[in-house]
């Protein structure tokens, strides 16, 4: 999908820890995915939770502090299972602690306050990440960490079982996607205080 000119294709995310984000994509290595599985380089690997695919030069800045405002409280997860999330995407399921889940699901539904940068930041999406985010608010997230991109009708090999890896996702940041013919390019643009 191509970004308008004077447009940025972004997202707020939290980054995987390096140490984690090495064994993760090592591990990804050694599974034998296929060669239709394009993996996602290490320092790429995050969880994305909000999503903006065309915001304008005027908007940048605004949506920039937000995300340097918002006070962000490390979220323990835990590794699960590898699963296909879409037609293009292999990833690596992670449980959060179900109390931690909902509370910073509560503060971006503006449950805590409406004044909350994370819940200024969720104001912000537009029509159709909207409703993405308020199917999340009725089911949860599907926190999970994309590992393998694969090509349009592209298969996979059913991939063993990964390590266990507990973690925490322990910073918050504003990234800029371009996409290339060799995969997204992120780009940090601002992060949590």
């Amino acid at each position: 999908m191509a970004v308008a000119s004077g447009c940025h294709r972004l997202f707020v995310g939290c980054p995987l820890p390096s140490g984690i984000a090495a064994e993760v994509h090592r591990w990804a290595v050694g599974a034998g995915l296929g060669p239709e599985a394009r993996l996602v380089p290490a320092e790429r690997l995050h969880v994305t939770l909000l999503f903006y695919p065309s915001v304008s030069d005027a908007d940048l800045p605004f949506l920039s502090g937000l995300v340097r405002e918002t006070v962000w409280a490390p979220i323990g997860v835990a590794s699960g299972p590898v699963e296909r999330f879409s037609m293009s995407a292999l990833a690596l399921v992670l449980k959060p602690d179900e109390e931690v889940e909902r509370a910073l699901l509560d503060r971006m539904g503006g449950r805590v306050s409406p004044d909350d940068p994370l819940c200024q930041l969720v104001c912000r999406l537009g029509d159709a990440e909207m409703e993405r985010f308020r199917r999340t608010l009725r089911r949860g997230m599907r926190w999970h960490v994309t590992i393998a991109r694969l090509a349009p009708g592209g298969s996979v090999t059913s991939p063993p079982q990964p390590p266990k890896w507990s973690f925490a996702l322990d910073r918050l940041v504003l990234f800029e996607s371009r996409l290339g013919a060799g995969g997204s390019r992120y780009t940090p643009l601002a992060e949590s205080g």
